[in-house]
């Protein structure tokens, strides 16, 4: 809401914090819809995915929390659906504040007398063709491709086995589909969904494995199952991807074949040709998944900072490859002391 000012500013009831006691990030999601929502209508529909970026949750958290304030008379959620070009598909649902105390018990019931008009929407932006990283067999976009459809991506797999273990990782993928599936939900990327969840289980306890209480050291320790094979081939991941530059190729060559790097080379070029050399370890699927979308910024008191991406992927590539990444870009000549994934 704004009062004539040059930039927008939120204020909320007093009675939002009063009904709100003890939950701030709470109220922090309320105020964040306030920020997006229509100054007449009081309505909005940003996606749950862009609610838990700006907030640094999850999203099954933005979800559960969403629940909680309608069910405390808050807010008011309507789902949308759109029409494509295969039928019907979900779209990011529609939310409307509730401002005054006594509107809460009747604002559901209004709603619902509207929802035949407001669940039916156009699609708000045209079709993009995206490319097909997770290799189905079909021409429907990301956001059209059902759970069944959705085959995850090696990393994906690789993610779920490094944290779980080879069978509880299958497990808790058929849960993820099952649970997908019976609640109606769509993802415009379901890896990044199942990983989601995953940091959110972890964080709550709910994906703690047993460990066998006796056995050798080495037993322990997580080992690559029989069978699967990485591919660490850089050298064709750099032909085959337009989107790597041609001097970021040739900081990267200098890097594997172990020779003098051109010293005209940009700090962003030898960034993004030390991630190619992490995958030369790391496999090419795990650049495409986690190290492609990162972006170098200034590197300021002996500190590069690391952005880009999605908050679970930095925490993903912080916590698994941290090391690698920084001895790789110290090769590359960068100079500094620590990483910060911001």
């Amino acid at each position: 809401m704004s009062i004539e000012t040059p930039e927008p500013f939120v204020r909320h009831p007093a009675w939002w914090g009063k009904r709100l006691k003890g939950k701030g990030m709470h109220l922090s999601l309320l105020n964040t819809l306030s920020s997006h929502a229509d100054a007449t209508a009081d309505t909005c529909f940003p996606s749950q995915g862009e609610l838990a970026e700006i907030l640094g949750r999850s999203r099954p958290w933005v979800n559960a929390a969403i629940k909680e304030l309608v069910n405390l008379g808050l807010l008011v959620k309507v789902n949308r659906i759109k029409k494509t070009r295969t039928g019907y598909a979900t779209t990011s649902c529609l939310y409307k504040l509730i401002y005054r105390e006594n509107d809460c018990c009747v604002a559901a019931e209004q709603e619902t007398e509207n929802a035949d008009r407001i669940l039916s929407v156009s699609p708000l932006t045209p079709p993009v063709k995206q490319p097909n990283t997770n290799k189905n067999p079909t021409n429907k976009s990301l956001s059209e491709i059902s759970v069944d459809e959705w085959e995850p991506k090696p990393a994906t797999v690789t993610t779920l086995t490094d944290a779980l273990g080879s069978e509880a990782g299958k497990r808790y993928l058929g849960k993820f589909r099952a649970k997908v599936k019976d609640r109606g939900y769509q993802y415009s990327d379901f890896d990044l969904a199942i990983l989601e969840w995953l940091d959110a289980d972890r964080k709550r306890g709910l994906t703690q494995t047993s460990v066998p209480k006796s056995g050798a050291r080495s037993s322990s320790r997580p080992t690559k199952e029989v069978g699967s094979k990485i591919d660490t081939d850089v050298e064709a991941l750099m032909a085959s991807d337009a989107m790597i530059s041609g001097q970021t190729k040739v900081v990267a060559g200098a890097l594997l074949a172990g020779s003098a790097l051109p010293p005209q080379a940009s700090e962003a070029s030898r960034f993004r040709a030390a991630c190619l050399l992490v995958a030369r370890d790391r496999g090419v699927d795990f650049y495409r998944s986690w190290l492609s979308s990162l972006k170098m910024g200034a590197i300021k008191d002996d500190t590069l900072v690391v952005s880009g991406g999605t908050v679970f992927g930095r925490r993903y590539v912080s916590e698994n490859c941290d090391g690698a990444l920084t001895r790789a870009c110290r090769a590359a000549g960068l100079r500094f002391q620590r990483l910060r994934f911001s």
